[in-house]
């Protein structure tokens, strides 16, 4: 092969969203000039060899496995304390990976209870996922996250957002408006 069409090859791999994907998680786990690198490399979360060298086994891997271009679908490592790998990761939506996220980011700032929200009609509700909550009742998500975690106190369109905390055996009630 000709060294025009090796290049052609290799500019096209690059513009596959796919491959944004895997770029974007060996900056993360590698690079400690990407801004994550401290919640990844920075903590130990690698890469398993087998993806690290080869761009076209995690290809394989992700089609495989659900992937599939402009789906709006997210990696998402099912343990996070886990390293990316073909037993760890999968394929979800990303609204799914983003609340994961952000229950993960709670959890970090001590925050280890569940979370409540009362509706209008004086109902409780547990929140598993504030995006998917959020969807669910038309209410904005960053709204109710700052209410949840305390950023931002009283009611919001009629509901009223709270977290069990428990620590050392003792529950209490945070955040309730």
């Amino acid at each position: 092969m000709c060294k025009n069409a090796k290049e052609v090859i290799r500019i096209a791999i690059r513009n596959e969203k796919l491959y944004n994907v895997y770029y974007g998680i060996k900056q993360r786990c590698y690079n400690k000039n990407s801004s994550k690198y401290d919640i990844y490399g920075g903590k130990g979360i690698t890469m398993c060899p087998e993806w690290l060298n080869n761009y076209f086994t995690f290809k394989d891997w992700s089609i495989k496995n659900g992937y599939v271009e402009n789906t709006g679908l997210s990696i998402d490592r099912i343990d996070p304390e886990d390293n990316y790998n073909p037993k760890n990761c999968r394929w979800i939506s990303f609204s799914e990976n983003s609340g994961r996220a952000n229950l993960g980011r709670q959890k970090n700032k001590s925050h280890n209870g569940k979370m409540f929200a009362i509706n209008p009609s004086g109902i409780i509700e547990e929140i598993t996922n504030v995006s998917e909550f959020s969807r669910t009742y038309n209410l904005n998500r960053s709204s109710v996250s700052h209410r949840l975690n305390g950023r931002i106190n009283g009611e919001y369109k009629g509901w009223i957002f709270y977290r069990e905390n428990t620590t050392k055996g003792v529950t209490t009630i945070e955040n309730i408006a």
